[in-house]
C-alpha cells in the first residue's frame, strides 16, 4: 500500500533505510499512498483501539445473547469493514483509521464468545484440549493467509494489494453464512446430535440454564492468582501482534 520511493529522507525518524532494490523476476510496484512511518503505526494500532474495547463486554454478551450470534455478528462486521478497508484508505486517511477501529470492534468479541460457547458443549476435562484445537486454528489460518496476501499483491489485477481486503473479508461473509446455518448455542439446541452425545455433555457439564441477571464475581477475579498468570502471559503474548 506504501509508496516506498516517496517517503521523505528524514535522518530524526528511527526507521530503517529503504532497502535498495535486487536482481528480482518480480518487479517491485510503486505503492498508492505516502503515508510516513508515524500515520502507518497509527493504522496498525487502530484496529486494536477497538479490539481492546469489546473483549470482556463480548464475553457477558454472549453469555446473555448466545456465543453463536455473538461470534457470527462479530465475525461478519469484521468482514465487511475488512472489505470497505481499500475504499476507505483512497477516501480519506480518517476515514480509513475509523474503519479499522470499527473492525477491531468486531473482531474483539469474538474470543470472548468462542469461549462462552467452549462452556456450554466441552466438558471440563476436556476443556483445555479442545480450547488448544480452536486457538491452533487461528494460527493456522494466519500461516496460510500471509503467503497468499503477499501473492495477490504482486498481481495487477485489481491494483493488488486491495485483493487482500476483498478476498478474505468475502470468505469472511461466506463463512457467516455457514456459521449461521450449521451452529447451534447448545448441545441441546443441536438437531442432529446424538441423543448420547448430549446426555454425556449435560452429566459432565450440568444443567445450562440462562441466567443474564447472575452477578458476576468481580472480587474473586481479581484475587484469584491462576487468573493473573493468564492474563500476564497472554500480554507477553500479544507482542506477537506488536512487534512490528
Amino acid at each position: 500500500m506504501i509508496n516506498s520511493t516517496t517517503v521523505p529522507n528524514n535522518s530524526t525518524l528511527d526507521v530503517c533505510p529503504v532497502p535498495t532494490p535486487t536482481n528480482s523476476s518480480i518487479p517491485s510496484k510503486p505503492g498508492d499512498f505516502n503515508w510516513t512511518p508515524q500515520q502507518q503505526s497509527i493504522i496498525l494500532g487502530s484496529f486494536f483501539y477497538g479490539y481492546v474495547l469489546t473483549q470482556v463486554p463480548g464475553g457477558r454478551i454472549a453469555e446473555i445473547f448466545g456465543g453463536k450470534l455473538v461470534y457470527g455478528v462479530g465475525v461478519l462486521l469484521t468482514a465487511i469493514f475488512t472489505i470497505l478497508s481499500p475504499i476507505a484508505a483512497f477516501v480519506d486517511f480518517k476515514f480509513f483509521i475509523v474503519v479499522r477501529v470499527l473492525e477491531g470492534l468486531g473482531e474483539g468479541v469474538t474470543y470472548p464468545a468462542m469461549h462462552a460457547m467452549l462452556a456450554r458443549w466441552i466438558p471440563p476435562l476436556e476443556r483445555s484440549k479442545f480450547a488448544a484445537y480452536v486457538y491452533a486454528g487461528s494460527n493456522i489460518g494466519t500461516v496460510i493467509s500471509l503467503p497468499i496476501s503477499g501473492w495477490l499483491c504482486t498481481l495487477d489485477f485489481g491494483g493488488g494489494w486491495p485483493l487482500c481486503f476483498y478476498l478474505f473479508g468475502g470468505l469472511g461473509v461466506l463463512w457467516f453464512i455457514a456459521w449461521m446455518f450449521l451452529i447451534y448455542d447448545t448441545p441441546q439446541k443441536h438437531p442432529r446430535i446424538c441423543p448420547r452425545e448430549v446426555e454425556y455433555i449435560t452429566n459432565s457439564i450440568g444443567p445450562q440454564e440462562d441466567k443474564p441477571s447472575m452477578s458476576i464475581p468481580w472480587c474473586k477475579f481479581l484475587t484469584c492468582l491462576p487468573l493473573w498468570a493468564i492474563l500476564i502471559a497472554q500480554c507477553g503474548h500479544h507482542g506477537f501482534f506488536t512487534h512490528s
